[in-house]
């Protein structure tokens, strides 16, 4: 992608989703809190799901779960953080021999609101 702070191109690991600051950010899936606390300026939220699946909440602004946490789909994480242009940032991993590998989560997304 184009990184909009320095419009150059770069790897993202995720997608950003524009939403009003203090909108509520939900799980996905069950799983249990892997992490909780700030990397890269930013709050995150890192879900450890069944069949080495990982999920991972950025830019929030309140965090409402904490590490270690088992948690089902559904659960409020916390609440979209404020900044000049409030999102959510969601990223989607599988744990492979290389550690937690990046991928695209809007096939994923996609599935989760099939019937």
């Amino acid at each position: 992608r184009v990184n909009p702070s320095t419009e150059q191109v770069d790897f993202f690991s995720g997608v950003d989703l524009a939403a009003p600051e203090n909108t509520p950010v939900y799980a996905v899936a069950d799983g249990v809190v892997a992490f909780v606390g700030e990397q890269a300026g930013k709050q995150w939220v890192v879900i450890n799901h069944l069949q080495g699946r990982q999920t991972r909440y950025a830019a929030l602004g309140q965090v409402r779960v904490r590490t270690g946490q088992s948690i089902q789909r559904g659960t409020t994480l916390g609440m979209v953080g404020a900044a000049s242009k409030p999102m959510l940032r969601f990223e989607l991993r599988y744990r492979s021999e290389l550690g937690w590998v990046a991928q695209d989560p809007q096939p994923y997304l996609r599935s989760l609101s099939e019937p």
